[in-house]
């Protein structure tokens, strides 16, 4: 089994032997680490996901997020001032919802890439598309809020403090952009109904 022993886990990661106990506690309750006992060696749990066959760039860029997201929530975990972890949090939690959008963006832009109004009219290619965008979400969105969540629950201790803003934040600027959104929607009712 590949793997780190736990002496060569505290020397990379330079924490004390009783930090990373209990960060490697944290990570098996999770699954996101396995304890090999006969070896004495930690590793990350072989699972099959579809992220491992990239088919392009920006499938590549979504599977390093995975990882990078909870490097981020460990490393803002391992901050000592408190002031500081929120306000790496807010911008932890800020960048990552756009990257959300934006993945969620791309895998809908990918699916839908080659249809048209036209060929919503055959059901059998509605079912198709549905299926390709059901499991483009399974496969990628939902790997990738995993890895947030973890990164999350790591820093559980700030994300009230941290998220209340961010959160506060987007759904001022949601509520902004439907009214905005129902406005466009009403002025081209409202030109159909003048002019039939």
């Amino acid at each position: 089994m590949d793997g780190l022993s736990f002496s060569a886990l505290k020397e990379k990661t330079g924490l004390s032997a009783v930090s990373l106990s209990v960060y490697l506690k944290t990570l098996q309750k999770t699954g996101l680490v396995k304890k090999d006992f006969e070896h004495k060696k930690y590793a990350l749990p072989h699972i099959h996901m579809p992220m491992e066959s990239f088919a392009n760039d920006w499938q590549k860029f979504m599977g390093k997020s995975t990882v990078q997201f909870i490097l981020f929530g460990h490393t803002i975990a391992g901050m000592k001032n408190r002031q500081e972890r929120i306000v790496a949090m807010q911008n932890f939690l800020q960048a990552s919802y756009h990257l959300l959008t934006l993945f969620l963006w791309k895998i809908l832009g990918e699916a839908t890439i080659n249809l048209d109004v036209e060929s919503l009219k055959d059901a059998d290619l509605v079912v198709a598309k549905n299926k390709v965008i059901f499991d483009a979400v399974n496969d990628w969105i939902i790997g990738i809020a995993d890895s947030l969540a973890t990164a999350m629950i790591l820093n559980l201790d700030v994300l009230d403090d941290a998220g209340t803003p961010v959160f506060d934040k987007v759904l001022q600027e949601t509520k902004m952009y439907m009214e905005s959104l129902k406005g466009i929607v009403e002025s081209k009712r409202k030109h159909r109904a003048t002019n039939p």
